[in-house]
């Protein structure tokens, strides 16, 4: 039998199932402008417009994959207490997985060429 707790528990678990697919889709869409522009060749500014989209995206990727992390987990922890509920625990840990993925590629992406930069 279904109760309240369990199902706000179950929005908790999609929710951050789709903040973590959102995230992690934001991290590689926001590669698209910057290879766009490259494989065009075009201009300085061009370029630059390009890449501030990009950075839009991989931020909005960012403010998306935080909460999506923190409310997996919420959700996680609420259901490890009533162990009949593996479908929606497994939504719990793919949203985690899925918004971890898309903070550390977003790292990857904006970090390391930071690190790599001759000065």
């Amino acid at each position: 039998m279904k109760t309240e707790s369990d199902t706000k528990n179950k929005w908790l678990a999609t929710i951050s199932l789709i903040l973590g697919t959102l995230s992690f889709g934001f991290a590689f869409v926001s590669c698209l402008p910057i290879l766009w522009g490259r494989h065009t060749g075009g201009q300085d500014a061009i370029l630059l417009a390009l890449g501030m989209l990009a950075l839009l995206i991989m931020l909005g990727g960012l403010i998306l994959g935080i909460p999506g992390f923190i409310v997996g987990v919420i959700a996680l922890v609420r259901f490890r207490k009533q162990r009949d509920h593996n479908r929606i625990m497994r939504m719990a840990v793919v949203g985690i997985l899925l918004s971890s993925l898309g903070g550390a590629t977003l790292f990857i992406f904006l970090v390391v060429p930071l690190l790599l930069t001759p000065k």
